[in-house]
């Protein structure tokens, strides 16, 4: 059990470094990928060496506890891993806390800042922009954008119909 949770433990802190270099080595080589989009991939293939070194870690244990310990690993760190997309998304674009953070460095003191720094025109524009970083959208021969991925629209959907199940939304 406590090769189980070394395994855990080290698997979030290497993935929390091979962020922080793919990051640097994205912005060295200007790859034009957004930041989400890096974390999101960088989220889902860290699962394959995590998955190699588990089974070779866990290689003498009896065969009935491996499958399970490899789903707790596999579990866990894509828990974490969620969790930690959420936070760093959270932190990179709400604007509550570019606010609070914008407030506490003196750019903005009364009202009249806040719409000085936080034009409509830049904010819908910025999300333009992220969405077709993200290769959501994209822009035919005619200028208009169209949906390029439907990944994140059939995600929208769910939580739409989650929100309409759980009566946050009117149906």
């Amino acid at each position: 059990m406590e090769a189980i949770l070394t395994i855990c433990a080290l698997s979030c802190l290497l993935f929390f470094i091979a962020h922080i270099l793919a990051v640097r080595i994205c912005s060295f080589f200007k790859f034009g990928i957004s930041q989400q989009l890096l974390l999101f991939i960088l989220m889902i293939f860290w699962n394959i060496p995590l998955v190699i070194g588990t089974i070779i870690t866990i290689n003498n244990m009896p065969q009935i506890q491996v499958v399970p310990s490899l789903l707790y690993v596999v579990l866990v760190y894509n828990s974490i891993a969620y969790s930690y997309f959420h936070i760093f998304n959270m932190s990179d674009t709400a604007r509550r806390i570019r606010l609070l953070i914008a407030v506490q460095s003196k750019e903005i003191i009364r009202e009249k800042d806040i719409t000085e720094i936080y034009a409509i025109t830049d904010m819908v524009n910025q999300r333009i922009e992220r969405l077709v970083n993200m290769r959501q959208l994209a822009k035919n021969k005619e200028g208009r954008y169209i949906i390029n991925n439907s990944f994140l629209l059939g995600v929208s959907f769910c939580i739409d119909l989650w929100k309409k199940i759980l009566r946050l939304q009117p149906g």
